[in-house]
């Protein structure tokens, strides 16, 4: 009952956003609150932000693109990461998402599209991220909190060598990552705090926890390939680790 109450929630407030968005003006030379067609943005290490963020055109920098992105997404958006390294945290937060958000490599190699690490925070919708690398050894190489129905990674790749986490999930997000690596961290797949993590031909070397559930966390494994880990699994406080 509380979860039918919590979407039920959840639909109301995107209903009312939506309702209010078709209202709204919008002002010249101000961003835009809400998309009104796809948007498709590039970005590259030989762009520059003052660019339109076009194919031939990209912008330079994580945090602009981000920036361009509206609070409510109605229309899909694609964001293709050219091939280089950023110095920066892709961090996303407050994105209500009637479309699909995506953000790509624009190859098939993950190592070839390398960013720092994710923050991903109070997005609802559809949030998909694809072919890259996450190479930070100061914090959780991805974390995500307060996110539904859907976040997915395919082929995310986190492998530097640090005492933190590859993937933290928490606060109800839910999260679904498909052939991705993560490697040599204190924890691999972290379900924390109510998060929920469907995991499907994840692997690394190297961890010391492969999953862990905790205080009602939820860890789904739809194969039996997982992270190789001193400790391949941890239930505790109410966490669990299930077969899908």
């Amino acid at each position: 009952m509380i979860k039918l109450l919590k979407n039920a929630a959840i639909l109301l407030v995107m209903c009312l956003l939506v309702c209010c968005s078709i209202a709204t003006p919008v002002t010249a030379g101000l961003p835009r609150l809400y998309t009104v067609h796809d948007i498709e943005y590039w970005v590259s290490p030989a762009g520059s932000d003052s660019n339109p963020g076009t194919e031939s055109e990209p912008f330079l920098t994580i945090g602009h693109v981000i920036s361009m992105i509206p609070e409510l997404v109605r229309n899909d958006v694609f964001i293709w990461l050219d091939e280089g390294d950023w110095d920066e945290t892709l961090d996303l937060q407050g994105r209500l998402c009637l479309a699909k958000l995506t953000i790509r490599g624009t190859t098939t190699d993950s190592l070839n599209h390398t960013i720092n690490n994710l923050v991903l925070k109070d997005c609802i919708g559809w949030v998909e991220f694809d072919y890259i690398q996450f190479d930070t050894i100061t914090t959780d190489a991805l974390f995500i909190s307060r996110c539904e129905p859907r976040v997915k990674l395919e082929y995310i790749i986190a492998v530097g060598e640090c005492n933190y986490n590859g993937l933290q999930v928490v606060d109800h997000a839910v999260v679904a990552c498909n052939s991705c690596v993560w490697s040599n961290k204190n924890i691999a797949i972290f379900a924390n705090n109510m998060g929920q993590i469907h995991s499907n031909n994840s692997s690394g070397i190297g961890n010391y926890i492969g999953l862990k559930a905790a205080q009602g966390g939820l860890i789904t494994k739809n194969s039996s390939q997982q992270p190789e880990a001193q400790i391949p699994e941890i239930k505790i406080t109410g966490g669990s680790i299930n077969w899908n």
